[in-house]
């Protein structure tokens, strides 16, 4: 049995533009200094919380207020989202092939669900976790745990599953249940994620992750 989890943001869909521009916009209501792209661009993926404090340098004090604004910045903008090239293509062979299919993101999971419906990808995937409304389970330890007792549920074993992301938080969060992760350098990561996180594979484009999934 083939199984794969999926990171969402910075892995199916590029939603860096739409969470840069809220985020910017917010730290400028908020009088606090913009940092340049390249740390915005990291706050493009992890839990939402970690990535106000420690990427946008935001108050904790001020976490929550700010985590409000941004998110009715980012509402508004979410669906304009698109999917990466080839993308779709691929998950679709991929379920039709006979692998069975997750997510696994950090982003609220009524969220993710509203864009894996806007792009009309809902259907393909067997499970879908995220962070809850409060963003309490947003780490992504937590999310690939919440994946597996979702599979286990409905009677799939997914101790072998490989997990595709764009972070290094989505590869080590897969490790911590003993999973293996093909890192894609499409997405709003660097050369130190994959340092970092050490991935069983990485792909620099769709038809290398082809290769490594054997579609």
């Amino acid at each position: 049995m083939s199984i794969a989890l999926f990171d969402l943001d910075g892995t199916i869909v590029d939603s860096g533009p739409t969470i840069v521009t809220s985020a910017t916009e917010t730290l400028e209501a908020f009088g606090f200094p913009v940092p340049g792209m390249e740390q915005l661009r990291r706050f493009v993926g992890p839990p939402i919380n970690i990535g106000i404090v420690d990427v946008l340098g935001v108050p904790e004090g001020l976490m929550v207020d700010f985590r409000t604004a941004y998110r009715a910045r980012y509402t508004q903008r979410m669906l304009e989202a698109p999917m990466y090239d080839g993308m779709e293509a691929l998950l679709r062979d991929l379920a039709e092939s006979g692998w069975i299919i997750g997510l696994a993101t950090s982003k609220r999971e009524d969220m993710a669900l509203a864009l894996l419906d806007h792009h009309r990808l809902a259907p393909l995937f067997r499970v879908t976790a995220g962070a809850d409304v409060a963003e309490l389970r947003a780490d992504k330890a937590s999310v690939v745990e919440r994946a597996l007792r979702l599979f286990s549920d409905q009677g799939v074993d997914a101790s072998e599953a490989l997990m595709v992301g764009d972070r290094a938080h989505d590869i080590l969060g897969a490790r911590a249940h003993g999973l293996r992760g093909v890192y894609v350098t499409w997405g709003y990561g660097s050369d130190q994620d994959i340092d970092e996180s050490r991935p069983f594979a990485v792909a620099e484009n769709l038809t290398q992750l082809r290769q490594i999934l054997g579609s």
